[in-house]
């Protein structure tokens, strides 16, 4: 009861910075979930997971779009902050595309 005993010091390891285009890498892929999303909402027309995955897909690519604007002010992160602001720009053209490729196709009530 005398003596506590002491706990040995924790090991930090510090931590290995990533390649830049590893990053940016990163940055496009979590920027494509909102864009995988959709084209998986347009194949199922019609149904009620097409209009879940719709809704999921506009809240995730909300969320990206914070986060590129966040990601860019820490220099760790500043390289998927700029692979996150890349895919703000191409996942409409994405959706745009496949809107009228899906209107154009068989789905399209002519």
């Amino acid at each position: 009861m005398g003596q506590q005993q002491q706990k040995p010091p924790r090991i930090i390891e510090p931590r290995i910075p990533l390649h830049p285009f590893v990053a940016y890498l990163i940055g496009l892929a979590v920027g494509g979930i909102p864009t995988a999303l959709i084209l998986l909402a347009m194949g199922g027309l019609a149904s009620h997971v097409s209009s879940t995955l719709m809704t999921l897909a506009f809240v995730t690519y909300f969320i990206v779009v914070v986060s590129a604007i966040a990601c860019p002010l820490d220099p760790r992160t500043r390289f998927v902050g700029y692979g996150l602001l890349t895919m703000i720009f191409v996942t409409p053209v994405v959706w745009h595309i496949a809107c009228v490729a899906s209107c154009t196709g068989r789905y399209c009530a002519h």
